[in-house]
């Protein structure tokens, strides 16, 4: 307990860290070297709102770096840019306000090409044909979408996944291939129908 802040433990063995100036920032560092998995959670909380206060929710002028998971059971609101290093899984409904950017893989190389799971949209610019190959699908993946893109003058035949083994065939709308001539574009997405899987078209654009 000092002039700035005071770090307390409640009634109910709750830690409590008050900032007794508002517009001084509080860096607050949780380490735990005794077990693998650490909880933290916590809310900044005020009487009336800024400057004389704060709401109840994380309120925050300075940058934030979060290894691990991150959860709620609230609004999870993010003002400002954001980098994401590993996945993003959001249960229920969202709402992006303004432009959006997406990563994209560009193949201007001859030849056959496996599309990732890390890709999201694959652009193919040759003269020459190329084969597309989507990836395996599983109960792991299931759901995942790729749009692929044919800018160049060779067609892109888009195959579907497990062709190798008979029985196993996970088709693109009961095809076992797809060509994109120069302009095409399609999304797809990968799902279960029963035990076995299949993809699915989307959305297909054919110039």
């Amino acid at each position: 307990d000092g002039e700035g802040a005071r770090i307390y433990y409640d009634q109910v063995n709750r830690l409590r860290i008050e900032n007794k100036y508002y517009g001084s920032a509080i860096d607050l560092r949780v380490t735990d070297h005794d077990d693998a998995v650490t909880s933290l959670a916590f809310r900044v909380t005020g009487s009336s709102g800024p400057p004389n206060g704060l709401s109840h929710a994380i309120y925050s002028y300075f940058k934030h770096h979060f290894t691990g998971e991150i959860s709620g059971s609230n609004v999870l609101q993010v003002v400002g840019a954001t980098t994401l290093d590993n996945n993003l899984s959001v249960s229920g409904s969202t709402f992006l306000s303004g432009s959006t950017r997406a990563g994209y893989t560009l193949r201007q190389s001859a030849g056959g090409y496996s599309i990732l799971a890390t890709d999201n949209v694959v652009i193919f610019n040759n003269g020459s044909p190329q084969n597309a190959t989507l990836p395996v699908l599983t109960n792991a993946n299931k759901g995942i979408q790729f749009y692929i893109k044919n800018i160049g003058s060779g067609v892109v035949t888009l195959t579907g996944s497990s062709f190798a083994t008979a029985g196993n065939e996970q088709k693109i709308d009961s095809q076992q291939s797809f060509d994109l001539s120069q302009g095409d574009s399609m999304k797809v997405i990968g799902f279960s129908i029963g035990p076995s899987f299949e993809w699915g078209i989307l959305s297909y654009h054919n110039v």
